[in-house]
């Protein structure tokens, strides 16, 4: 699998692959609001 394969509508892609993907995302993310909320904020940051 090719990365530029996920930005696809055809084919189909393995659960491995879409789990893989999820959770890269989800931690880009996480540490996205983690960097905006403390250097951006100045403010402490929980995911709760």
């Amino acid at each position: 699998m090719k990365l530029l394969d996920l930005w696809r509508w055809q084919g189909r892609v393995k659960g491995s692959t879409y789990l893989f993907v999820g959770i890269v995302a989800f931690t880009v993310k996480m540490l996205l609001d983690f960097t905006i909320s403390t250097v951006g904020f100045h403010r402490p940051w929980t995911p709760l």
